[in-house]
């Protein structure tokens, strides 16, 4: 002989769960109706409401998803070979790990300002012994 419980075969929640938490939030129901706090009735309900509704229903977890960082690669600009070198880093690192995106940077040493100065050369004897007056 089998006997079922009528009043969980509706819910997916046991019934002495669903009678601890009607307890629970009629208990908080009572102490803010009770104490006076302040809080109106239609917002103490919503936030009771709130909360079965997380019991009852659940969220559903969102699937993670995969992180793809960017890694800056600075590398020296030598010409071709320095393309051949950055595509080599490329594929290596794409392999190993799929993950991450690289971006390379070309870097040179010599840059337009280090060719000249954009200030006047001033002699010695101009620079030292400039006296100002008060």
């Amino acid at each position: 002989m089998v006997s079922f419980d009528t009043s969980s075969m509706y819910t997916n929640v046991p019934l002495d769960e669903t009678i601890e938490i009607i307890l629970n939030n009629l208990f908080i129901r009572k102490l803010c109706t009770r104490t006076k706090n302040g809080y109106p009735i239609n917002c103490v309900n919503s936030i009771i409401r709130r909360q079965i509704d997380l019991v009852y229903n659940p969220p559903v977890p969102k699937p993670s998803t995969l992180n793809t960082d960017t890694v800056v690669v600075p590398v020296r600009y030598f010409g071709l070979p320095s393309q051949v070198y950055a595509k080599r880093i490329t594929s290596a690192v794409s392999k190993q790990y799929p993950q991450k995106r690289i971006r390379i940077v070309y870097d040179v040493k010599d840059r337009i300002g280090s060719g000249f100065t954009s200030k006047d050369k001033i002699s010695k004897l101009i620079k030292s012994g400039v006296v100002y007056e008060a």
